[in-house]
């Protein structure tokens, strides 16, 4: 199986200059008022080196002093994510 990254996982270490080493293990919309936002949690961790799950995120053993929660509207994400397919076509 290949481990596959989300929009919001990418679009979080972006926003927030983390390391490819941080991996999203919860994302979760909510709504606050009339807004819609994503809650994208993670941490940093190393990935399995062998096995079924080679690639994946071992969360087991991410590290805790990098845990983060970061926040993207609705809105930002969707300009966030056509931004970034305006650059892939451009490439």
């Amino acid at each position: 199986m290949t481990y596959i990254v989300s929009m919001a996982e990418l679009h979080a270490r972006e926003k927030a200059g983390l390391p490819d080493t941080w991996h999203a293990f919860d994302i979760i919309s909510q709504k606050f008022v009339s807004n819609y936002y994503l809650e994208v949690k993670g941490m940093s961790c190393p990935s399995f080196a062998k096995g079924e799950r080679k690639d994946w995120p071992d969360f087991s053993q991410g590290d805790e002093t990098t845990l983060q929660t970061i926040y993207l509207s609705v809105e930002e994400h969707q300009a966030w994510v056509q931004a970034k397919e305006d650059r892939e076509v451009e490439s």
